[in-house]
């Protein structure tokens, strides 16, 4: 399991053995520092990426310094590198929601 201490959540891939990913359900996990294992907030297909702002709020994030705009594309940009294979879907799908930053995520293959 890959956990990465910097972000709240986790992914993990389901168990329903779709071959197409694009099709693929994802269980949010919230991040936990304690021993405790992470409990799962819901599920919602991960190629839209969007999460409803409200299951965020609640998730204490390590506090850091309020980055600049700049600073947040780079980090942005240099996490989205493992959605490649998605990035040509986003372009079609713009919409304006709310969106969660990637740099939260990280998709557990297993």
């Amino acid at each position: 399991n890959i956990t990465n201490s910097q972000s709240c959540f986790r992914w993990r891939g389901t168990e329903n053995n779709v071959p197409n990913s694009k099709l693929m359900k994802s269980c949010i996990f919230r991040y936990s520092y304690s021993s405790q294992p992470c409990s799962c907030l819901g599920f919602y297909n991960y190629v839209t990426m969007y999460i409803h702002i409200t299951k965020i709020r609640n998730c204490k994030r390590r506090k850091e310094k309020k980055r600049n705009k700049t600073e947040r594309n780079n980090v942005r940009k240099k996490k989205r590198r493992c959605f490649t294979w998605n990035l040509r879907m986003k372009r079609k799908k713009r919409k304006k929601k709310k969106r969660m930053v990637i740099d939260m995520y990280i998709w557990d293959h297993g």
